[in-house]
């Protein structure tokens, strides 16, 4: 064990030592590689962020020009039709209030136009305003129209006559039919809606965006100061970048307040340059966030894997010792099957050739001692495996409690007389004489303790079974049972394995007393499924005091049964006995032969069936048969005779295997081995002798 635990510690050792490398391995190649994948993936989304902002700006745009050439059209139509002025200016009006709404109006400033076809040219404008000094013939809306003939001319106005800020104005001329020049119109719109939009983008903490005219004239600037004003007033050098730039484009420069920045852009469809600025520190400020939470999830990774590394290899070290003990189990299982099977082997060697009948029936006694104890041990492994499997269950019914004492003195008696040993049972008289509950399985605890103090405790020692409540209430009792021996005792090490699977105190226990090392095991579970507990108190040389207690409702008189011990007569009945093992079917027809009952052998599901329909009085059905098994055959018997009683007779006893013979149809089972007791009472039941 020392060996298995500094083993453990060793290779522990090793193995974070592997992961801790391993961490600054990761951590160092993440540093390498983490800022280039998150510069990549920032210029992505940002490259993808610009596209979203350039189209809602150019379809903006695009409205305008649309409205405008719906202006323009309309126009024309009124002036070939010789339109008053009056009524050009009330439709000027109303475009106005109609574009005001369907456009935004928060950036709507206005429709106005210069019409040259009068006698005396006219400006005619959306909205009140004194235009005294202002000759528009020399704004760069109507010059730069009248050079484009119908096309559409964007010009900025700043600051903008009639709202003082910055406005985008787009113009056009409108002609006659016959091609005179009769007007030149526009549409003011401010660049609140552009701002919005600029506003909402951003890669980072500090970072903003801006807007540029095709002359580099800031359009849009979270500084209001700088609208207006040419980028280089930014300081950040982009008309050199510009100039070799095209499309989408990334530099870095120096922003008005001197921080050193990132600039990413790209240029619109007009020859406007959209941008998104971000300082040094806010940019690379996400890839440090994003190594910062590598490092740290590579930690709590790191540390995790330790974890499962430990578990791991305390499992692997657990395992190992787990299966040291099944190991010395399956040895000592050994020992204790083929102790009894010598002895039934060799018995039954001499009694086949023994002249006395004494000396065969001193043999068949022997036999049958050995025979019960390698039935007790195969029920030990089953209850195990039934116990790891979560199929150990409990069966309730009334029953007495001093009858359950007496069955477990009956069962140990011989044992205690022949080591000369006195056994003393108190009982108390405050617990009930009736309970409900598991009997068989209280019983069977018991016997285990007493039998282990009978094992344990030298020739004429004293072993005490008391039995007392512990406490009750609405008719619910804790009943404590205790056995006292005054034996070899156990030390407080040993006492931590009493209880565990596969274990017994210590290696020489075997050798010395024998037994498989489950018996405490499965008390231990019996106990707790009643609700209870199982302790020892003891010390190497002075005995051991074993106590459980379980949790019981009081229970009714049970119903007395007069036991006749004669065999019945069954003389005229006739049953089928399903059985694939000839063996059995021996036995089965020797132990029935004296009651007179007419017994027909089916070697398989398959025979059984067809012999079924000769209408037997009952049906002893095996499960496991080749051809077709008992359950199958059942089902297939239902179908044509539903009232013959047909029993399960089978090793399979789990309740969950019952409750499935039920089930299909059976009316009862009998175990295996063959209980003749059992069986008998089944034909008592269903043959009515």
């Amino acid at each position: 064990m020392e060996d298995l635990m500094k083993k453990l510690k060793k290779m522990t050792y090793l193995r974070v030592l592997i992961v801790l490398v391993s961490f600054m391995v990761m951590v160092f190649l993440s540093n390498m590689f983490v800022t280039n994948m998150i510069h990549g993936t920032l210029e992505s989304n940002t490259a993808n962020t610009l596209d979203v902002a350039a189209t809602k700006i150019e379809n903006n745009l695009n409205d305008i020009r649309l409205s405008l050439n719906g202006f323009a059209l309309t126009l024309q139509n009124m002036i070939s039709h010789d339109y008053s002025i009056e009524a050009v200016r009330q439709y000027n009006r109303e475009m106005a209030q109609y574009f005001f709404f369907s456009l935004n109006p928060y950036s709507f400033s206005g429709l106005f136009g210069y019409f040259e076809y009068l006698d005396e040219p006219v400006m005619v404008e959306s909205y009140v305003w004194d235009g005294s000094g202002y000759n528009p013939t020399t704004r760069p809306w109507y010059v730069l129209a009248n050079q484009s003939h119908e096309k559409i001319i964007e010009t900025i106005s700043f600051p903008d006559p009639i709202t003082g800020k910055m406005a985008l104005i787009y113009s056009r001329c409108v002609h006659h039919d016959n091609g005179e020049r009769m007007a030149t119109i526009g549409i003011r719109v401010q660049m609140i809606v552009l701002e919005k939009i600029i506003s909402e983008i951003s890669i980072g903490k500090g970072s903003y965006g801006i807007l540029l005219s095709s002359d580099n004239t800031v359009l849009v600037h979270p500084d209001e100061s700088f609208v207006g004003k040419n980028a280089d007033d930014l300081v950040l050098q982009l008309s050199e970048h510009l100039e070799c730039c095209r499309g989408s484009y990334k530099f870095e420069g120096v922003n008005h307040l001197g921080e050193s920045v990132i600039v990413i852009g790209r240029e619109l469809s007009n020859g406007w340059n959209l941008a998104i600025v971000t300082p040094h520190g806010p940019y690379y400020e996400n890839s440090r966030t994003v190594l910062l939470v590598m490092v740290v999830m590579g930690l709590l990774f790191s540390a995790l894997l330790i974890v499962v590394l430990v578990k791991i290899d305390m499992a692997r070290t657990k395992a190992d010792i787990e299966s040291q003990n099944k190991s010395a189990f399956l040895a000592n299982m050994s020992h204790e099957i083929r102790t009894p099977l010598n002895v039934i082997i060799g018995m039954s060697s001499i009694g086949r050739s023994a002249p006395d009948p004494k000396k065969k029936d001193h043999c068949f006694t022997k036999i049958d001692e050995a025979s019960n104890h390698l039935l007790g041990v195969v029920n030990d492994v089953l209850d195990l495996s039934k116990i790891e499997a979560g199929k150990l269950t409990l069966t309730e019914s009334d029953f007495s409690f001093p009858g359950v004492i007496n069955r477990v003195v009956n069962i140990v008696n011989y044992k205690i007389e022949s080591k000369g040993q006195t056994l003393t049972v108190n009982v108390s008289a405050d617990v009930p004489e009736f309970l409900r509950g598991d009997d068989l399985r209280l019983a069977q605890v018991i016997t285990n303790l007493v039998g282990n103090a009978n094992k344990f405790t030298p020739e004429k020692g004293n072993i005490v079974l008391s039995a007392g409540v512990f406490s009750s209430r609405n008719g619910v009792y804790i009943i404590q049972i205790s056995v006292k021996d005054d034996g070899i005792g156990i030390d407080a090490v040993q006492q931590t394995k009493l209880f565990q699977s596969f274990e017994q105190a210590t290696a020489s226990t075997f050798k010395q007393f024998g037994g498989t090392g489950l018996g405490l095991a499965i008390s231990k579970k019996i106990v707790e499924l009643m609700g209870g507990r199982i302790w020892v108190e003891s010390e190497a040389g002075k005995g051991a005091t074993f106590h459980f207690t379980v949790v019981m409702e009081e229970g009714k008189p049970e119903e007395v049964v007069d036991e006749d011990d004669t065999l019945p007569d069954f003389t005229g009945k006739r049953i089928l006995l399903a059985e694939d093992i000839e063996i059995n079917r021996e036995i089965v027809m020797t132990l029935l032969e004296p009651t007179g009952v007419k017994i027909d052998c089916a070697v398989n599901g398959l025979e059984a069936v067809t012999m079924a329909s000769k209408k037997y009085d009952l049906v002893l059905m095996d499960i496991n048969m080749p051809e077709m098994g008992g359950l199958e055959a059942t089902r297939r018997i239902r179908k044509f005779d539903p009232s013959v009683p047909i029993i399960a007779m089978t090793a399979n006893v789990f309740k969950n295997d019952v409750d499935e013979y039920l089930a299909t149809g059976m009316n009862g089972f009998v175990g295996k081995p063959i209980d003749m007791k059992r069986v008998i009472e089944k034909l008592r039941i269903y043959l009515k002798p």
